[in-house]
């Protein structure tokens, strides 16, 4: 005979179901340059509140933060991947309406601006042969 609970879920188990839905949202949606909170909201179903305090408390950044590293680590594999694109093509593949924005943000978070991070890369190659 099955009990009542039995046929729930625990609170971290539909924590870690909501978690995975909203990362998986990201990954599936983050070159679309209109993504954000409100639209992450009704797609996945949630309040808007309920979703940046979701993400600010369980996954410790809030969904423009964590949406924005998946876009620069995105962009930043892309770049080290793939000579035939130019930064602006990659940028807007990552879902950046905006090059400047996009290279003013890949630099606040590597170091250096999206050109000089792919020319060494290049000369690091080349002195490699």
């Amino acid at each position: 005979m099955e009990t009542a609970s039995e046929g729930l879920h625990s609170k971290d188990e539909i924590e870690e179901g909501t978690k995975n839905a909203i990362i998986e949202l990201i990954e599936k949606q983050y070159a679309n340059p209109s993504l954000n909170l409100s639209m992450a909201a009704e797609m996945l179903h949630m309040k808007e509140n309920y979703l940046y305090h979701f993400m600010s408390t369980r996954i410790g950044r809030t969904f423009s933060q964590y949406l924005e590293d998946f876009r620069l680590d995105q962009s930043h594999d892309l770049i080290m991947t793939s000579n035939d694109q130019s930064i602006n093509e990659i940028a807007q593949k990552c879902g950046y309406c905006n090059p400047q924005t996009f290279r003013r943000a890949f630099k606040k978070r590597f170091g250096q601006l999206p050109s000089d991070f792919r020319n060494s890369i290049q000369s690091r190659q080349t002195t490699a042969f």
